[in-house]
């Protein structure tokens, strides 16, 4: 294992809760809550937040990194809500393929 496998005791300080929608036939008609009370730590990504054009107008983006430990079956069908807030997720990296944590790119949702 490397050293930058593990996460160090309480680094994990925040609270998450994973969640995916639930669907019938092609339409989204709620969410399931698949995990609560993650612990995680966030970082924010410098420069991410950007404005876009999005439907004629202009939209900042919230970027953010949650690290969690590893759990089979995240994807980026999937969202996290943490503080109250829903976070898309864009990207998820199983950090060096080794099962031990998972690092969750992010969008806040608006």
């Amino acid at each position: 294992m490397k050293v930058t496998d593990k996460i160090p005791g309480g680094s994990l300080r925040l609270i998450i809760a994973l969640y995916a929608p639930t669907q019938t036939g092609d339409e989204i008609t709620g969410e399931t809550l698949i995990a609560a009370n993650v612990p995680a730590s966030k970082r924010s990504i410098p420069g991410a937040s950007r404005e876009e054009t999005a439907v004629g107008r202009e939209v900042a983006r919230q970027f953010s990194v949650f690290t969690i430990r590893y759990r089979p079956g995240l994807d980026t069908a999937k969202f996290l809500v943490f503080a109250g807030d829903r976070w898309d997720i864009d990207f998820v990296d199983d950090i060096n393929g080794t099962h031990k944590k998972i690092e969750i790119t992010a969008r806040l949702a608006r």
